[in-house]
């Protein structure tokens, strides 16, 4: 009978299988963490806030981005759309490893700032998108942010609109959200969903 001595040091697989016994033992350490759906949660998560009805059924993330470090540590239960969102961004930059020695010096490497602001692009646009419909409108008047009333309605400060976005946007796989890339996309925006008047030197903002 196999026994298993269960740290973050546990090795759950070999090559690229995580299954059997040790997949059984990683679903159960998951439920014991409360980890009992998709700990991504992108912006295309199938699961939202539901459990997994098995978490041996559900995807195993990588949380590094290597998918042959199979240790306990370095897995966390996901949704089959995060998963693969994740993997489509992290992994199609990596070069062919084809040794161990390879694959370590590969996984070590942090991903290039260029690489890094491409994969954020989707999820953080889909983010703005989201947020515009409702949330950041009521979050800047909760806030009590400067206003400028004229014959159109009520606009708000372009910054502060772009600030509050980075608050309501924190992601689980990339973190905070840039504020820049929030007021390009408000100028990118601008004759579409929003509209933007310049007053005194500042830019203010509303829903069209």
């Amino acid at each position: 009978m196999e026994s298993f001595t269960v740290g973050s040091e546990f090795w759950c697989g070999t090559g690229d299988k995580i299954e059997g016994k040790r997949r059984e033992v990683a679903a159960e350490v998951f439920r014991m963490k409360g980890w009992l759906g998709c700990r991504i949660r992108s912006p295309l998560c199938s699961m939202g806030d539901q459990p997994f009805e098995s978490l041996i059924h559900a995807d195993f993330d990588h949380i590094d981005g290597d998918r042959l470090n199979h240790r306990l540590g370095n897995l966390q239960p996901a949704c089959h759309s995060c998963n693969s969102h994740k993997q489509k961004h992290q992994w199609k930059s990596l070069p062919e490893a084809t040794t161990p020695q390879n694959r370590e010096r590969v996984s070590a490497a942090p991903p290039s700032a260029s690489s890094l602001e491409s994969a954020k692009h989707d999820p953080q646009r889909a983010a703005w998108d989201s947020i515009l419909a409702a949330s950041a409108w009521t979050a800047l008047k909760d806030a009590g942010t400067m206003t400028l009333t004229s014959e159109s309605g009520t606009f708000y400060l372009a910054s502060d609109l772009a600030e509050i976005a980075v608050k309501l946007t924190v992601d689980p796989v990339y973190g905070k959200y840039s504020s820049e890339t929030f007021m390009r996309y408000a100028r990118e925006d601008r004759f579409d969903t929003l509209e933007m008047i310049k007053d005194k030197g500042r830019w203010w903002v509303r829903l069209r």
